[in-house]
């Protein structure tokens, strides 16, 4: 099953079209999205290259919701010399930041936005012009952009770079065969035609999972394409902390049970399959049969490296192929762990 998944699903990321503009290609306004609470640090950081983007009819939208003051008096100092930055206050102080979006696609006037977070910073200044071209040259109304994580001298953030890249690999190459079921709220951009605040609102009842219910409800086969130009990747700096990260991603695998049948058991099927391999590898050391342990393994690590090398370059990971194996297993025990966390209480936060 491993190497199924590997052969059929992820290696189409290898093979996936680079952007190739032609001369029918128009520039059309754009508002790029951004949801914040209480992080006037991030904006302060990340905003100006948001801002410096080489696109002319671009509209940065801040969507405050129920921040400090602090937060409105930096946007309004912006506001003076930016003429095409708008400032928005959520009317509803709502758990997460469902409303915050919500509000900010009816406030947005383009028909195309560009959604993305606080906490993030592009590559480059023409990522909303690749981004939009990418949608226009393909014909398509959603495209998922791609958001690694910042590598720094930490266990849990080199960890956190390799986590966010499998991801970016299972979710990009679903959307390439035709399933989409999610994407990520620091890189999408989507045509006003699709999105609206009731597929936002429809589930509110978790905190999270304004990025991957909303594509698993409105993406298809045919609206739906992925931007792998280096230059439209959007950095961010990961969690601080194993407490962090460990917070974030109960957030995230909450909203797993609203996933489709057929995205459930796919994505279940690797995982499940990932956890099988380990156990029964163990169980055979056990009973003395190093020999097909050995074998076995060599055989599907050495595969899955040699179809990382190819994905690794797409995705600017500097990942070194012989930590793969270290972190595959990490993987296991991640799998193993959060099976267990998804049963206890969470609290719901922004």
């Amino acid at each position: 099953m491993q190497l199924l998944y590997w052969s059929i699903l992820y290696r189409r990321l290898i093979q996936a079209q680079s952007l190739n503009v032609d001369n029918k290609y128009t520039p059309k306004p754009v508002t790029v999205l951004i949801c914040t609470k209480n992080r006037l640090n991030n904006l302060k950081a990340n905003l100006p290259s948001i801002l410096s983007q080489q696109y002319d009819q671009l509209f940065t939208l801040i969507v405050d919701d129920f921040s400090e003051l602090d937060t409105y008096n930096y946007i309004s100092r912006l506001q003076k010399k930016e003429r095409y930055l708008i400032y928005h206050k959520v009317t509803e102080n709502i758990t997460g930041k469902k409303q915050a979006l919500a509000e900010g696609i009816v406030k947005a006037e383009t028909q195309w936005i560009l959604v993305t977070d606080d906490d993030c910073r592009p590559q480059s200044d023409n990522w909303v012009t690749i981004m939009t071209q990418k949608a226009q040259v393909n014909c398509k109304s959603i495209v998922l952009g791609y958001s690694p994580s910042i590598t720094k001298d930490s266990w849990v953030s080199r960890w956190a770079h390799y986590e966010t890249w499998i991801t970016a690999v299972q979710y990009m190459s679903y959307a390439v065969a035709g399933i989409p079921y999610m994407g990520v709220g620091r890189n999408t951009l989507y045509h006003a035609d699709v999105i609206s605040p009731s597929h936002i609102l429809n589930h509110k009842d978790v905190s999270s999972g304004d990025d991957d219910l909303t594509i698993s409800q409105i993406a298809t086969a045919t609206n739906t394409t992925i931007c792998l130009e280096p230059d439209s990747y959007m950095w961010t700096d990961g969690p601080s902390s194993w407490k962090d990260y460990y917070r974030q991603k109960r957030r995230h695998l909450s909203t797993s049970h609203k996933y489709k049948l057929i995205h459930k058991l796919l994505l279940g099927g690797y995982s499940a399959s990932q956890m099988l391999f380990y156990i029964s590898a163990i169980l055979l050391c056990v009973y003395g049969h190093w020999t097909m342990v050995v074998i076995l393994y060599l055989l599907r690590i050495i595969f899955i490296m040699i179809i990382s090398k190819g994905i690794r370059g797409r995705l600017l990971s500097n990942l070194q192929l012989w930590t793969m194996p270290i972190y595959d297993f990490l993987q296991f025990i991640f799998y193993l762990f959060f099976s267990f966390t998804i049963f206890l209480p969470q609290r719901n936060k922004w």
